[in-house]
């Protein structure tokens, strides 16, 4: 006996009908009736949920069938590769997630300050030192500055100011520059720039 006639036998001593029996392994009726003429053949899954419904050991059903036990095989294999192929895709999602996360937070997590609402205020310091104290939003530090010479005014200087993202409590909010190094000789002005080189504000050094 094959498998088909192995449900069709236990069924029919159970008292079962087709629809009865497709009703409790949610399944059409016509899905039970394949099975039992030889049509087509319920996956593993389908076949341990009808041992336990109509108790009948695995060995008993599958025994005898070797078409059953050969798709039973087959349908593993496929699954296999499919978890194989599900796995890869999912390290590949991962990897491209991780590298878009770490470009992001490399490249584009740095910003210059963009107005005159994140400077706190400014003090010069005997013209020796100049103090910027930041307001940055909760979730943004300071990380850096950088001074270049202005190509409009030889007598004045461009400061950016960066700030980068923190998931830290603490944050640096104070920038303190060094009026008496060389860069600084002989510059009456230090223009703020944003990232677009427009001045966000102008400090007067002499």
């Amino acid at each position: 006996m094959n498998i088909g006639e192995k449900i069709k036998e236990k069924r029919s001593s159970m008292n079962l009908t087709q629809q009865e029996l497709a009703a409790q392994l949610n399944v059409s009726r016509s899905t039970v009736s394949n099975w039992e003429v030889g049509r087509n053949y319920p996956d593993i899954e389908m076949i341990v949920n009808i041992s336990n419904l109509l108790d009948v050991s695995l060995d008993v059903l599958l025994k005898g069938d070797d078409q059953v036990v050969a798709k039973i095989a087959n349908d593993t294999k496929i699954r296999k590769k499919q978890s194989r192929r599900i796995l890869l895709l999912s390290l590949l999602i991962t990897l491209i997630i991780i590298s878009s996360l770490y470009i992001y937070l490399t490249f584009y997590s740095m910003q210059t300050i963009t107005s005159e609402d994140q400077i706190k205020n400014i003090t010069v310091t005997d013209k020796d030192s100049l103090i910027v104290k930041l307001n940055l939003p909760s979730y943004r530090t300071y990380s850096g500055y950088m001074v270049d010479s202005n190509s409009d005014n030889d007598s004045a200087l461009n400061l950016s100011i960066f700030s980068d993202l923190t998931f830290k409590g603490v944050k640096k909010q104070t920038l303190k520059l060094d009026l008496t190094s060389d860069i600084f000789k002989n510059r009456k002005i230090l223009f703020i720039k944003d990232s677009d080189h427009n001045t966000i504000t102008e400090i007067k050094l002499d």
